[in-house]
């Protein structure tokens, strides 16, 4: 069996990710009725002991970076967490993220 090699990017497709980021996405704030883009971005899964550990970073509106980590048992596992623990942290917000 051979491996396919991935397609060609394609500008249309947007920009490629940084290095190490398995995926991101952009949310919008309203801060004082006005959209804010919140840049959500979740790192490439990496081992630790024996489970898994996913890295998240949020760049806040001000420039601030929080970060974030969670851990599962295999590399699946901890991404779909620190997914999970993105949308958490934006719905304990207090300012509704879109």
């Amino acid at each position: 069996m051979s491996e396919e090699e991935p397609p060609e990017f394609d500008e249309e497709d947007g920009p490629p990710l940084e290095a190490g980021v398995a995926c991101e996405r952009t949310y919008q704030i309203l801060l004082d009725g006005v959209a804010k883009p919140l840049l959500c971005r979740w790192f490439v899964p990496e081992p630790w002991g024996s489970s898994w550990l996913c890295r998240i970073t949020i760049t806040m509106v001000d420039g601030r970076v929080r970060r974030l980590k969670t851990g599962g048992v295999d590399s699946t596992q901890a991404l779909i967490l620190a997914l999970q623990r993105v949308s958490a942290e934006l719905l304990d917000g207090d300012v509704p993220a879109y």
